[in-house]
């Protein structure tokens, strides 16, 4: 009779302590599922923390697409004025050869030769600022030219 109460007691702190340990992987798994499931949360939180990244990435990238293009436009339609203040000082400067040609052939007229001399400085004027214009308007360029390659 006391080896079996001995086998009884024995086997009673047998289950007990198996009792705990189911009790401790019980409370293992659950502390395990609550992890699992903040991880998932954080998942999803950082899947669309990505997207709206990919999205601003992707808006962005339009953006300076299109700022290129503009400034390609703007490139070209300097390009274009430089051409038109070259062309005019042109003019200015043929101008003032015809005004001194016709200065020249008044001879001793004085009036006409007097207003055809003011005429003459002031057309030089003119071809001195549409020169100034024209240096001014190939400095753009370049500078447009240089914020273009950059973007």
């Amino acid at each position: 009779m006391q080896k079996l109460n001995r086998t009884q007691l024995s086997f009673n702190t047998f289950i007990g302590k198996i009792q705990r340990i189911i009790k401790d992987v019980a409370g293992n798994s659950r502390d395990l599922t609550v992890s699992a499931e903040n991880l998932a949360g954080i998942s999803v939180d950082m899947n669309k923390a990505s997207d709206h990244t990919s999205a601003i990435s992707t808006s962005v990238a339009g953006a300076s697409e299109t700022m290129k293009d503009n400034m390609a436009t703007v490139a070209t339609v300097l390009d274009n004025t430089a051409n038109n203040i070259n062309t005019v000082a042109s003019a200015a400067d043929e101008m003032s050869a015809t005004i001194n040609e016709i200065a020249g052939n008044a001879g001793n007229v004085g009036n006409a030769g007097r207003i055809a001399g003011n005429a003459v400085t002031q057309s030089e004027e003119v071809a001195k600022q549409m020169d100034e214009l024209g240096a001014s308007a190939s400095q753009i360029n370049h500078v447009i030219s240089t914020i273009s390659d950059i973007s």
